[in-house]
């Protein structure tokens, strides 16, 4: 990502934007490796970006909010499976009974 960034890019300018939002999936999920290539900072600069650009922090809250809606969806999945299956349980139980 910063490989493309030329240091005196302040924060908040369109190159910066375009380089932040394409890592803004790794960052929200804590999966953005700290350093590029270059072994330069991409965390702090991430950070520092949203910190200072309104439009890239309200993309980050709602990739947190879509993460955080899908997980619910997951776990309520997993619910519904495992209630299947101790019905399903029960079932056979029942059945297999004289």
């Amino acid at each position: 990502m910063a490989q493309n960034l030329p240091p005196e890019a302040p924060a908040a300018s369109p190159a910066v934007c375009s380089l932040v939002r394409a890592q803004l999936d790794a960052f929200v999920d804590g999966e953005l490796t700290l350093h590029d290539a270059c072994d330069r900072p991409l965390v702090p600069l991430v950070q520092e970006h949203l910190a200072s650009c309104a439009p890239c922090t309200r993309l980050a809250q709602q990739l947190s909010a879509l993460r955080a809606a899908l997980r619910a969806v997951g776990a309520r999945e997993r619910e519904t499976v495992r209630a299947s299956e101790a019905l399903r349980r029960r079932a056979e139980t029942i059945l297999s009974s004289p």
